[in-house]
């Protein structure tokens, strides 16, 4: 069967996807006083795949409902994960090779990790920038969690995910993930 991708103008769709002494030393993000680099790869394949479950899963340029959108998906389809804000989720579609935002309330994590990215690109990943002089980066997102490591200000991370205020971030330096409160990062969102 196949899918014609038409762009229409917004109306309200909906679609439903499966969805002590602490030893610390410096995160390898990219910045420091000369600026961002992109030394490290996008640590692609750490991200999350989703499934469509319903037919009628419209994709959005921007992350509301009156912005522009196309589709809809096909019941089955993959996607993978890539970010979210206020209520939505930013998305790859490999069969497509297309980004695009669907409603968080209607989906739900496959639980495992993705191999459909081949072809994503790596500028649609966000980061995030440390806004504080040092920070702490916890094994979870939460204060009462063992701090793995400190980074600077201005150093910049990929994220991986979103949960109370925090943010899942790949430190390249270390090959492992490490949390770190919102309160203290700027995010940069990834271009779409």
């Amino acid at each position: 069967m196949a899918l014609v991708l038409f762009l229409v103008m917004p109306q309200s769709h909906g679609c439903l996807v499966s969805e002590s002494q602490v030893k610390v030393q410096e995160a390898h993000g990219s910045a420091g006083r000369e600026g961002p680099h992109r030394e490290e790869k996008a640590p692609h394949q750490l991200l999350k795949t989703l499934e469509v479950v319903k037919d009628g899963c419209y994709v959005w340029l921007k992350p509301h409902e009156k912005a522009y959108y196309f589709g809809p998906l096909e019941k089955g389809d993959k996607l993978v994960k890539i970010d979210t804000e206020q209520g939505w989720l930013k998305v790859w579609i490999p069969r497509l090779r297309e980004a695009g935002w669907v409603p968080k309330g209607f989906t739900g994590e496959l639980g495992i990790l993705s191999q459909d990215i081949k072809n994503m690109p790596e500028d649609l990943l966000s980061r995030v920038v440390i806004q504080v002089r040092r920070a702490n980066i916890r094994e979870g997102p939460s204060i009462g969690t063992r701090v793995i490591t400190r980074a600077r200000k201005n150093q910049d991370f990929y994220v991986l995910d979103e949960k109370k205020g925090w943010y899942q971030i790949w430190l390249p330096g270390l090959k492992r993930t490490g949390w770190i409160s919102g309160k203290i990062v700027k995010k940069r969102f990834g271009s779409m």
